[in-house]
C-alpha cells in the first residue's frame, strides 16, 4: 500500500510533468456502470476545448491536484480551492504518464496532454480502492503529515494520550491515520524495529516519556518516523513510484526537465554512490547503468525488517500482519496467528533450492521397513495374486490384498491343524471335520458386514420375545 513517501513522490511527479506539458479537453473518467462520476461540475466549468496547467502537493496519505485553466476571462479571479481534486490511494493507486494509445488498463482519471506525442496524464488503480474527490479540503479524520509537518505531528501525538486509541498496542495506534498520518506497514515495522521497541506494547507507557522538543541528536519513535519517511523520498522510489528522468525526457520536451545527471544520446546515467549511515549501518546506494545489468533496488536495501530474512510476523488485533524481531510484548493477541511461512523455512527451501542449482543430486528416498520378526511367509501363488490386485487397484487393492492373503494363512494353519487332530480316522468323519474347522476359522475371520450385524440384532431381539 502506498505510504507517506509514495504520495510526496507521486505529487512530486505530477508537478513534474505539469511544469512541463499543457492539458487540454474534459477529464475522463473510466468508471464501472455502478459508480456515478464525481468530475461533472469540473467538466462543466472546464469546457471541452479549454486548456490548463496541472500543479500537486501531498499530505500524508492524501494528494491534491489543482487545474488552473489559462482562458479564464479577465473579470473572474482564480481560486484554487475551486479547481481541485484530492486522491486517496488505496492498496495500489499511482499516477502515470504515457502515450495515449498506451493508456493502462486500470487508469481512472485521464488528464489529455497537447501536443506531439500524443500523451496522457492518469491515476491508475489497479484493485479499485483508490478515490477521488473534487475539493481542497484534506480529510478531517487525518492528523498532521509526518513527512512535511514533523513538529505539529509530534505535538499532536503528545496532546492526544488520554485517548481510547493510546490504550492499545504501539503497532496498531501507529496505523490510526488520526495520529500518524502517512505511516503504514512498512514504516511501522522499520521504526519500531531499529528502535528495538515490542510492537504489541502499550502506546501510552511508551510516548508518556517523551518530550515535547526532543534534543538535537537525540531520536525516539515519533522522531524515527520522520527520519525513515525522508530517508524513502531521498532514495528516489525505490518502490518505482517517480519515474525515471530518462523515460519522461522521451515524452516530455528537452526544456521542460532538468537532466540531471543523464546524457540522452548515449543513453548513460551518470549516479553519484552515496554513502548513508543509517543507525550504525553503512549501505551504498547503487544504481547500475543501461548496458543489460540487473539494477539494485535501493529500496529493497534499505529495508532492514519488513518482510526480511530472520524476522518474525504476527497478525494484530485489527487483521494486520507486523514484523519484529525479539519479544512480541505484553499485549500480543492469544492467537499467534501468522500469515506469511517463518524465516527458518524460507532458509531451508533457499539452500535448497542452491543446492539444486549446483547439480546435486536429491537425496535418496527413504528404504522402506523391514518386516516384523516373526511374521509368517506369504506363499509364491498368494504373493502373485496380490500383485496382481495391488497393480489393478492402487493403493486401497494392495491393502485389501494383504487382509486376504492374512486370512488365507490362517485359513491355512487352523485346516493343517485339524487334520492332524483327525488322521486316525477313517471314512467320511475326516473330511467333515476339516470342513467344519475351516467354516468356524471363516466365521471368526471374516467380519460381518453392517446389515448382516442389524439383521442379528433384529433376530435375537425376535428370539427374547
Amino acid at each position: 500500500m502506498p505510504e507517506g513517501p509514495e504520495l510526496h513522490l507521486s505529487s512530486r511527479f505530477v508537478k513534474k510533468v505539469g511544469d512541463a506539458r499543457q492539458f487540454a479537453g474534459k477529464i475522463l473518467e473510466r468508471l464501472p456502470a455502478n459508480r456515478a462520476p464525481r468530475l461533472d461540475d469540473l467538466n462543466s466549468r472546464l469546457g471541452a476545448a479549454a486548456r490548463y496547467t496541472i500543479t500537486s502537493w501531498s499530505r500524508g496519505k492524501e494528494l491534491m491536484l489543482a487545474i488552473k485553466p489559462l482562458d479564464l476571462p479577465e473579470t473572474s479571479k482564480y481560486r484554487p480551492e475551486e479547481w481541485s481534486i484530492r486522491f486517496n490511494f488505496g492498496m495500489t493507486g499511482c499516477f502515470k504518464f504515457t502515450r495515449t494509445d498506451e493508456l493502462p488498463k486500470h487508469a481512472k482519471v485521464c488528464f489529455t496532454a497537447v501536443g506531439e506525442p500524443a500523451c496522457t496524464l492518469s491515476f491508475v488503480d489497479m484493485r479499485g480502492f483508490g478515490r477521488w474527490t473534487p475539493t481542497s479540503d484534506w480529510s478531517d479524520n487525518r492528523g498532521p503529515c509526518i513527512l512535511q509537518e514533523r513538529d505539529l505531528f509530534r505535538a499532536h501525538v503528545l496532546a492526544s494520550l488520554e485517548a481510547s486509541p493510546f490504550s492499545k498496542p504501539i503497532c496498531e495506534v501507529m496505523l490510526d491515520q488520526r495520529y500518524f498520518n502517512g505511516v503504514g506497514n512498512y514504516l511501522r515495522a522499520e521504526a519500531l524495529h531499529r528502535l528495538g521497541v515490542a510492537p504489541f506494547a502499550r502506546a501510552r507507557d511508551l510516548l508518556a516519556s517523551l518530550p515535547e522538543r526532543l534534543e538535537p541528536g537525540r531520536s525516539d519513535l515519533l522522531h524515527m518516523c520522520h527520519q525513515l519517511a525522508a530517508e524513502v523520498v531521498a532514495l528516489g522510489g525505490g518502490r518505482r513510484y517517480d519515474v525515471p528522468l530518462d523515460v519522461l525526457h522521451e515524452l516530455l520536451p528537452r526544456d521542460g526537465v532538468k537532466e540531471e545527471g543523464v546524457e540522452q544520446n548515449g543513453l548513460k546515467k551518470e549516479v553519484k554512490r552515496e554513502s548513508a549511515v543509517q543507525n550504525g549501518l553503512n549501505k551504498e546506494v547503487k544504481e547500475e547503468g543501461d548496458e543489460g545489468k540487473e539494477e539494485v533496488d535501493a529500496f529493497e536495501e534499505w529495508l532492514q525488517c519488513y518482510y526480511q530474512p530472520g524476522m518474525k510476523n504476527l497478525v494484530d488485533h485489527q487483521g494486520r500482519t507486523v514484523w519484529f524481531a525479539g519479544s512480541p510484548g505484553p499485549m500480543v493477541p492469544k492467537a499467534r496467528k501468522q500469515r506469511h511461512e517463518s524465516s527458518k523455512k524460507a532458509d531451508k527451501q533457499s539452500v535448497k533450492s542452491e543446492s539444486s542449482d549446483e547439480g546435486s543430486s536429491p537425496p535418496e528416498k527413504r528404504a522402506k521397513r523391514a518386516p516384523r520378526r516373526g511374521t509368517k511367509a506369504v506363499p509364491v501363488e498368494d504373493q502373485a495374486v496380490t500383485d496382481r490386485r495391488v497393480s489393478s487397484r492402487g493403493t486401497a487393492g494392495k491393502e485389501s490384498a494383504e487382509r486376504t492373503v492374512k486370512v488365507k494363512n490362517e485359513i491355512s494353519r487352523k485346516t493343517s491343524t485339524a487334520s492332524n487332530k483327525a488322521a486316525g480316522r477313517k471314512g467320511a468323519g475326516k473330511s467333515t471335520k476339516s470342513r467344519s474347522a475351516v467354516v468356524a476359522v471363516l466365521q471368526k475371520t471374516e467380519r460381518p458386514s453392517p446389515g448382516q450385524r442389524r439383521s442379528k440384532r433384529i433376530s435375537a431381539a425376535a428370539r427374547q420375545t
